[in-house]
């Protein structure tokens, strides 16, 4: 294990730099939140926290093949290494960054992670997560909370009202248009069960709405979904300090639970029991029939990342690729696989599909056997979750908001990558792992709560009250003008949503969102801050 492996395993979340001589190794925190790039030149490597950064390239022209990644392999952008910026090569959370007399070289990175039980992970959590708050509240100026009502968020507020000296103000937003009624009831709940917290609930409106403003939306680094809210994220942080700090729950879903390939692995392993056990589970929560779920489970099982990631490349490869994709299977079995693919990918073009096939070719190649299972599939997960939230950290930066997101602290990262998937992860109850570890320390009525409300409605209604302008975005953009979409399937699923059909939303947003950030490119705006300190840049010889 190197220095930056051992380094960047502390408590907390930063990126490493050791130096030695000519000798540099750089790592990131372990959720990925703290990212590196890097250009290699003849005799020398420039690397930044930003891809655009002027010091890598004076121009950041983008890179095709990254953006079409984006839009339809989104799981994958870590894992094959892809870039949204020509000639920039970006250092990924499983790996360090070892550059010695002018070259640069990407190695993997070694997480120490000891197996433990439950209970044992538990323990580690409850010491992570108390330490965390203690650091980041118990010096603090002042300090802000979102409480959506949701198990994570609800367990930050309890435990920063325990931790900083002074009441904290919990933030909650409510919508007219989504279904989010039992958000503002068990908020509620929470605050008068709590002394120390000091309530304020945000209301928004049709102006708050997902695809509003989107001219005013800022710049991000790299292609991302938060401008798309960016009108209801400036609102909903409006009240949070400015001068402490503001907790957000973001990254508890993924660590605190696993994807859905744990029932995979329950079968891979024989536990026969369980496996039927949890299909059942998880077939009445979503309503979904029991043996298409256990058909799901099974099939996944028989398989590996590897082996689906080498049979994607294959597949694409293949002359009647197109007429071959079907549509997308319902969510809940899409997501018992360790690459859910949507119909979506049909809106590429030939060139795009042909030169992500190559890189799915030359990434399964280069895979070792400890990239399957649900472990690593969950990893994957808190990598991706992780490059999301750097995006919202620094817009929450731009709104005058120091956000912190505890659950993506490294101590708290690796006690719960500590558990196995097939252990903390169950549709019989509610995050166990957080439980066992908060279990005398909030209150036991948060753990009963079985429900979880809806802002898909909100989707819809923002993007019929802006169809306009994202109509205007699309035909006048540069993203359906390239070889990379169809712009035939796009403009009919958007006028499918903006009817109130049932369309594919995750993929619009995605194709809003590059053409957003391929406008800011083509309009050359100055380089976003991406870290809340200066932001590294430099050169070695």
């Amino acid at each position: 294990m190197t220095a930056a492996d051992r380094l960047g395993s502390l408590a907390g979340s930063y990126c490493v730099f050791v130096t030695e001589g000519p000798e540099l190794a750089w790592a990131g925190d372990l959720a990925g939140t703290h990212r590196l790039w890097f250009r290699q030149g003849e005799h020398s490597v420039r690397f930044a926290s930003s891809p655009i950064s002027p010091n890598l390239t004076p121009t950041a022209e983008p890179e095709t093949e990254g953006i079409a990644a984006f839009l339809f392999l989104p799981d994958l952008t870590d894992v094959l290494g892809i870039c949204p910026v020509q000639r920039v090569s970006q250092v990924g959370p499983h790996q360090v960054l070892h550059v010695n007399k002018g070259r640069a070289a990407l190695r993997p990175r070694n997480l120490p992670v000891p197996e433990a039980s439950l209970a044992e992970g538990a323990a580690l959590l409850r010491s992570a997560l108390l330490q965390t708050l203690q650091n980041l509240c118990g010096n603090a100026a002042d300090v802000s909370c979102d409480l959506s009502g949701g198990l994570d968020s609800s367990t930050l507020a309890v435990l920063a009202a325990s931790s900083a000296g002074s009441p904290v103000v919990a933030l909650t937003y409510t919508d007219g248009f989504a279904h989010n009624g039992d958000d503002l009831t068990h908020a509620e709940r929470i605050v008068r069960q709590i002394p120390g917290l000091d309530w304020t609930v945000i209301e928004g409106d049709h102006s708050t709405l997902p695809f509003s403003g989107l001219a005013q939306s800022p710049e991000t680094d790299v292609p991302s979904l938060d401008p798309l809210i960016w009108a209801r994220t400036r609102v909903r942080l409006r009240p949070a300090t400015r001068e402490g700090v503001h907790l957000v729950g973001d990254g508890g879903d993924v660590v605190l639970g696993a994807p859905l390939t744990y029932l995979s692995e329950l079968a891979r392993m024989r536990h026969g029991r369980r496996f039927l056990a949890e299909a059942h589970a998880l077939a009445r929560l979503r309503q979904r029939p029991v043996h298409r779920v256990v058909r799901a489970g099974l099939s996944s099982a028989r398989t590996g990342f590897r082996a689906v990631l080498a049979d994607l490349a294959g597949h694409l490869r293949s002359p009647g690729w197109r007429a071959q994709t079907l549509s997308p299977s319902p969510e809940l079995e899409a997501g018992i696989s360790w690459i859910p693919v949507g119909g979506a990918l049909g809106w590429a073009t030939d060139s795009a599909i042909g030169a992500l096939a190559e890189r799915a070719r030359l990434g399964a190649d280069a895979l070792g056997p400890e990239q399957d299972g649900a472990d690593a599939h969950a990893l994957r997960m808190v990598h991706r979750h992780g490059e999301a939230t750097r995006s919202f950290l620094h817009l929450a930066e731009l709104a005058g908001v120091r956000a912190r997101a505890p659950y993506f602290d490294n101590s708290v990262v690796a006690a719960c990558l500590s558990v196995p998937a097939g252990e903390r992860a169950t549709a019989l109850n509610a995050k166990p792992l957080l439980g066992r570890a908060m279990e005398d320390l909030v209150p036991a009525t948060l753990y009963e709560r079985r429900s979880k409300d809806d802002y898909g409605a909100c989707e819809y209604h923002g993007l019929r009250r802006n169809a306009a302008e994202a109509r205007v975005l699309l035909r006048e953009g540069h993203l359906l003008a390239s070889d990379i979409v169809r712009p035939d399937p796009v403009l009919r699923a958007l006028d499918l949503a903006v009817a109130g059909g049932r369309a594919p939303m995750a993929e619009l947003h995605r194709i809003l969102a590059a053409e957003l950030w391929l406008r800011s490119r083509r309009n050359n705006l100055p380089t976003p801050r991406t870290e809340s300190a200066p932001i590294p840049i430099g050169v070695m010889a």
